[in-house]
């Protein structure tokens, strides 16, 4: 595994040892976002220009690796023609973690019939919001250029939906694509008892709680804050017993008002942990606008939890509507509210979504079942690369 920061002991794990290899890792992404920042927008999402060379591309090489399996190369990981070096000198397998590797710079883009990751990013398509060098398109164009005549790259997507939108998309339509979910250490992620959980949490035994995670000035929008608190507002009135759990940041300074009572546990960082927070609760909200499959309703599910979310894009895949969750039509949050009540309000029922939740994610994510279909993956890219006379 290559990667620009190693946080582990593992030797299978690479990056950088020079004292200049590190300072380049760390200066990348410093100055794509002073480039990024020559694009004006209200659009504030996270962008990556792939435009800063690495050299990653000859110490991967350099082992003659019998098939490359790209993931998230953004924040100048990685950049466009060395993904096409790559490209050609090996059997490529891209797993896609977001709609970065078919747009422009965004790594989520709008999904309306004229969105322009559809179009090839013309002119005329551009942002009246926006003021500035056109980024997106450059980049965009960029990829179109560098990647034209490289042999098809393999995708796995995580869900139908990032798959549907990469076939849509004139720089990866008629790439071979397989649908294989992200694996799941399902033994980490397993049922304790709830009273358990929260004793080791200091959380109150008694009451229904409610988990949202991700919460972020970038990303508040997409995850769907905004929703989240118009349902919370709606649960107030009928669900009064009801507390919320918030993790993935820290309190903010002026943290948003809600209309119930409210708990932040900050940033865990371990899988224990995530664990027990997901056991000690009752439900798992995730009202994204976007998600390629939605790593807290899997690991809720993992855990006996419940999810509750809106029907689309990979959510759509990972909640069983009316058997481990609840599907609301997006993007209603009084219909949201509906599900959490409906979840929550019968004991009998909530107790075997917990067990189907649990089974789904021992069928779908374990990587028992994950690992057999990536090989698949594998070996069809190094045939089919082969077959090119690569």
């Amino acid at each position: 595994m290559h990667v620009t920061q190693k946080q582990s002991n593992a030797a299978s794990v690479i990056a950088p040892i020079t004292r200049l290899g590190r300072a380049w890792n760390l200066l990348r992404p410093a100055l794509g976002h002073v480039i990024v920042g020559l694009q004006k927008s209200e659009d504030r999402s996270w962008r990556s220009l792939g435009l800063l060379p690495t050299l990653a591309d000859r110490r991967i090489l350099a082992e003659e690796p019998d098939v490359v399996n790209l993931h998230w190369i953004g924040d100048e990981t990685l950049n466009i023609g060395e993904v096409a070096r790559l490209a050609r000198c090996s059997p490529v397998v891209w797993t896609l973690h977001d709609m970065w590797p078919f747009c422009g710079a965004e790594h989520y883009a709008d999904e309306h019939p004229d969105a322009r990751w559809r179009h090839g990013y013309p002119r005329s398509s551009r942002p009246t919001t926006q003021t500035g060098i056109d980024l997106d398109r450059w980049t965009w164009r960029r990829k179109a250029a560098a990647w034209r005549d490289i042999p098809p790259i393999h995708l796995i997507a995580p869900s139908r939906w990032i798959a549907d939108r990469a076939a849509q998309s004139p720089l990866m339509r008629g790439w071979p694509t397989s649908v294989i979910p992200n694996a799941l250490d399902v033994h980490r992620f397993r049922p304790t008892p709830r009273s358990a959980a929260r004793q080791a949490l200091g959380l109150p035994l008694e009451g229904p709680v409610l988990l949202f995670g991700s919460l972020g000035s970038n990303e508040a929008k997409r995850k769907g804050w905004d929703l989240l608190a118009q349902a919370l507002a709606t649960l107030a009135i009928t669900n009064r017993d009801l507390s919320c759990l918030i993790v993935g940041q820290e309190p903010p300074a002026n943290p948003p008002s809600l209309s119930l009572p409210t708990r932040w546990l900050g940033t865990l960082h371990d899988d224990i942990s995530l664990a027990l927070v997901y056991a000690a609760v009752d439900v798992t909200v995730v009202p994204s606008r976007q998600e390629v499959l939605g790593q807290l309703a899997t690991e809720a599910q993992a855990c006996g939890c419940p999810v509750a979310a809106f029907h689309t894009g990979g959510l759509s895949d990972v909640v069983d509507h009316l058997s481990t969750g609840y599907l609301a039509q997006p993007f209603d949050p009084s219909e949201l509210a509906q599900g959490i009540r409906w979840i929550l309000d019968d004991p009998e029922r909530h107790m075997q979504l917990r067990i189907a939740a649990r089974r789904r994610a021992r069928q779908l994510w374990s990587p028992d079942v994950v690992i057999p279909r990536y090989e698949g993956a594998f070996r069809q890219a190094i045939a089919d690369f082969s077959r090119a006379g690569r």
